[in-house]
This record gives structure tokens, sequence and C-alpha cells, in this order.
């Protein structure tokens, strides 16, 4: 070949940004080595084994993700080469969302000493210096530190994409904040991330700190705080927060904030989560065993907030200067002193659409006001309440109550009762329905349309109960696709979100309640972690009053 065609086609693969695959320990014995050797576009994979190191990110925009994933994949950092550098896995050269992590197990880390606060930080993941790197698949697990983010701590504008992540068993007594994550200053996202079994000082899964983070569709469970926010703890100044779509349920927090603890921060949103069988177990100006909003600006809306224990506001706590909005949710079924659905004190509140039922306290079971009184309009309160305009008292009708289930029915009082014109309302209930789908805004976290759900755990041989609510006396059948479909098919009917093959089989009829139920067992040959896709049909092919209902996606336990 001539020298000049040589050179012409050097220039051209480095333009092209031919990219290397790199393998450990095959070409590098450790995955620091493999780290130092790559340059932008390389990717290292890992083959399966445990990894006894601490590794350090170099800036560059590489790939490094295990072959096997994290169950047979280690990076142990228990071992730390310089004790300053504790974190299993440190990211501090201004990394980017295009380096990524992906599919291992962190454990063992201590976190990385900060100079400049004399903290050590980060003990499984450290993000420092404005770096945002992408987290995926990892088990986060048994990592430890003195101040804060046992599990992961990003900090410094850091702002990394933590997505379909299990940080558990994280932290200690020792650890300051945030047993699970820690962010402060950035705009992290942690998205459809399990944070559970997680303690610390403050904030037992999560603290979010100045910045504007946001945690979507995660599960929040079983954390624990010897002081506020059992799991979540939310400190971020004006910028404010995101916690949506979330399963925040059974966290221990000894003296405020159960499921989340609100304070000093401004333009938060909570919105759309389950926020369940959390406790606080201490008396005090600390309250909230659902959620406790203190010194802070919060958007509350379309969260159901239930089964919660509190000596002061079993649900919600709204005070000290607190001006919050709560608009379309569901608060029952909670236990406390004073207050068992919400606990008012020196605040501002205005509350609309919002149902206050079946919670208990021998004082004020519904609402308990120490000092003002929060506007309440258009809401449905067991007992009434003597103030506001537009407010009921009857029964709500839920589905099934004592077995959890609080999805309204057709002939519930709550069914277009709403004002539309509430603030920071949502085009969507806490499930995805839209808003107004019969006609008018409904009060309460759930809006009653076609829908199909089940309760209960999807192992193979277990039974389920599958429900779904539409208009009464219709025929109901259940769609089964061969995958989904995106975009949506626009039918006469609704979105048809299911491909090609469906099959079909009848579930039976809604009653005058709209609801029709079906008992199904679990195919003993479905394995965990496969999906199947559901709708459901109303009606019948040809007539007008037919409809599709949403998309429901079953996960194999």
């Amino acid at each position: 070949m001539k020298p000049f065609i040589v050179v012409f086609c050097f220039v051209l693969f480095a333009a092209a940004g031919w990219s290397a695959t790199i393998y450990v320990p095959d070409d590098h014995a450790t995955i620091q080595e493999a780290i130092d050797a790559s340059v932008n576009g390389d990717t290292v994979i890992v083959r399966a084994g445990t990894y006894v190191e601490n590794i350090i990110f170099s800036g560059s925009e590489i790939v490094v993700e295990s072959e096997s994933g994290p169950a047979t994949t280690t990076i142990d950092g228990g071992v730390p080469s310089n004790p300053d550098y504790g974190s299993t896995v440190l990211f501090e050269n201004g990394e980017t969302r295009d380096t990524v992590l992906e599919g291992f197990t962190i454990t063992n880390g201590s976190g990385t000493y900060n100079q400049y606060n004399y903290d050590y930080d980060g003990g499984g993941i450290c993000c420092r210096f404005d770096s945002s790197p992408t987290i995926s698949r990892c088990l986060i697990t048994g990592n430890d530190c003195e101040d804060h983010g046992a599990g992961i701590a990003a900090l410094d504008a850091s702002s990394p994409f933590i997505i379909n992540c299990n940080i558990s068993f994280n932290g200690s007594a020792n650890t300051n904040g945030g047993g699970g994550v820690y962010c402060a200053d950035g705009f992290a996202d942690i998205d459809n991330c399990t944070i559970s079994d997680n303690q610390a000082g403050v904030g037992g899964g999560i603290v979010f700190e100045n910045g504007s983070p946001s945690a979507v569709g995660c599960t929040i469970v079983n954390n624990y705080t010897d002081n506020v926010g059992g799991g979540v703890y939310l400190n971020s100044g004006d910028l404010g927060t995101e916690v949506t779509r979330c399963l925040i349920s059974s966290n221990l927090a000894e003296n405020g904030g159960g499921g989340i603890w609100a304070t000093a921060t401004d333009q938060s949103l909570v919105d759309a989560n389950r926020i369940q069988d959390n406790t606080v177990n201490n008396s005090g100006i600390w309250g909230g065993g659902g959620i406790c909003v203190l010194n802070s600006q919060t958007t509350l809306v379309n969260n159901l907030i239930s089964h919660n224990t509190c000596p002061e506001g079993g649900g919600v706590t709204i005070a000290f200067f607190s001006s919050a909005v709560m608009t379309n949710n569901t608060i029952v079924y909670n236990t406390a002193d004073e207050g068992g659905g919400l606990w008012f004190y020196d605040a501002s509140a205005t509350i609309t659409n919002t149902i206050f039922w079946g919670n208990t306290a021998p004082t004020d079971p519904q609402i308990y006001t120490y000092s003002g009184t929060p506007s309440i309009n258009h809401s449905c309160i067991e007992g009434g309440w003597p103030y506001g305009s537009n407010n009921i008292q009857d029964d709500p009708l839920f589905v099934d109550p004592l077995g959890g289930d609080f999805h309204l029915t057709f002939t519930s009082p709550c069914a277009n009762a709403g004002d539309a014109d509430a603030p920071e309302i949502s085009d969507e209930d806490i499930e995805g329905d839209e808003r107004e789908a019969f006609g008018g805004v409904d009060i309460g976290a759930d809006e009653f349309d076609y829908h199909l759900y089940h309760l209960g755990d999807v192992i193979p041989g277990a039974t389920i109960t599958v429900r779904a609510t539409g208009w009464p006396n219709m025929a109901v059948n259940i769609l089964k696709g061969s995958g989904f479909r995106y975009p949506a098919l626009h039918t006469r009917y609704g979105k048809l979100y299911l491909a090609s093959p469906i099959k079909s089989f009848f579930m039976g009829r809604t009653g005058t309640d709209g609801i029709v139920e079906y008992t199904a067992t679990i195919p003993a040959w479905w394995q965990s972690g496969e999906r199947y896709f559901f709708q459901a049909f109303f009606g019948g092919l040809g007539f007008w009053s037919s409809r599709l209902t949403n998309l429901k996606i079953v996960t194999v336990e």
C-alpha cells in the first residue's frame, strides 16, 4: 500500500472513533489497570469473580460492565490502598453520563476523605467534583462511611444517573446522613431503584440536600434512622426536589418523618407515591408518620398515605411556617395520639380534592389543629369539617379498604365531586389514568376509570386477585399480548398497547359498583424476571360504549 494511502486510512479510522473492547482479567489483571488503559469510547468487560480493589475513574467516556451480572461479579473495596480513598468506586474527574458502570456488586467501601469539610463520604460509590456518571444494574450493599452516603454519595454539583440498582444494607449508626443515597448540590436522577434496609443518623434511605435531585419509580422500604426521615430526607433549599411514583413503606424514624421528612425546602414535589406502613416512635414537635413538612414549601399531589403511625400526625404533619399545597391525596387508616390524618401547627396549607377517612386518634382522628386552620375545600372528611366549602362527609366507598384497595367504586360520592381548578392539579392520577375520566375530577388520589390491576405477589404457582373497574354491568375480557406496542395504536376503543398475537379470555361482568374480580393462578412455568403484558376490554366489538383499559405489565418475582 502506498504511503499516502496508509496515512489516509489511519486518519480516517481515527476520525471514525474506533473503540476497543478490553477484558479483565484477560487483557489486564485488575479493573483499575483496564480503566487506566482505556480511552473515550472503549468498553471494559469484567469476567465473573471478586476483585478486591478500590477503583478510580479517569474522566474518560468509557463503559465498565460485568460479563455476567452482579450475582457473580463483585468489586470489594475492603482493603483500600490509600485510607483517604476508601470508596469502592470513585468518580472525581468530571465524568459525564456517557461514563457507565454497569452490573456489579459494590461492597465493603468505607468512604473517601473530603479535605474541605473533613468528611468521609460515599462508602460504596462516591461522585464528587462535578462528576455525573451513569450507574446501572448494580447491587450496592454492605458499605459504610462516617458522614454522607454509605451506599452512594453525589457531592460538589455531581449529577449521576442511577438506574435499576439495588442499594441495600448500607450504613450504620455512625453514618451522619443518607444510609442508601446522599445527593447534595446537584441534579442526580434515581430511577427504578430499590433502596432498602439502610441506616443513618438522618435519611435512612435517601438524603436530598440542596440542588434539584429526583427519585422516580423507586421502592424505598425498611430503612431506619434514629432521628428524622426514615425513608427520605429532603432539605433542598430553593431549587426543589422531586419524589414521584415511589413506594415508600415500612421505614422507621425515631423522631419524625417516618416516610418522608421535608425541611427548609422550597418547590419540592411529592407526587403519586404510595406512602404506607411507616412509623415514628417518639412524640414532641416532630411528627408525621407518613410525611412531615417543617418550614418548607412542599406540594403533595396524588399520594396514597395509609397505615402510618406517629404520636402527632399519623399520616401528615405540617408545621412551623410551612406552606403546603395538597391536591388529590388519599389519607386513610393512619394512627396517632393527635391527628390521625393530619397534625397542623402554625403553618399554611391549601388542601383540595383530598380524602381523610378511617384515621384513628383519641384526639381529632382526622385533622388536629394546634395553631391556625388549613384551607380545605372539595374534600371528603370523615365526621365533617366546619370550615371551607364543597366538602362532603360520606363514605368514599373504596373497593376493599380493609384489604388495602383504595380504588373508588362507580357509586362513590367522591366521583366527579372535585375541583378541576385546584392548585397544582395533575392531568393524571396516582396510576397514570386521566383526570376527569368520567366527566369530572374525582376526590382522592385515584380517578375512577377503566382500569386493570392486581393484588398479590406474582410468584409461579401462587394465586393473585385481578380486578378491573369501569362502567357497571359490562362484560370484561382480559387480553394478553405477545409484547407491547410503542407508540400505542389508537383505536375507537382507546389506546391498544398490546402486540399481536393477542389472546383473550372472559373475566366476568362488572356489578353495580363497576367492579369485576377474578382469581388467577400464576403459571408454574413463568420465570423470575419475565414480563407479561395485559389489557382489559369492556364491552364487545362494534359497540360505541366499549373501552380498553390501561396497559398492565406483570413482572414475575
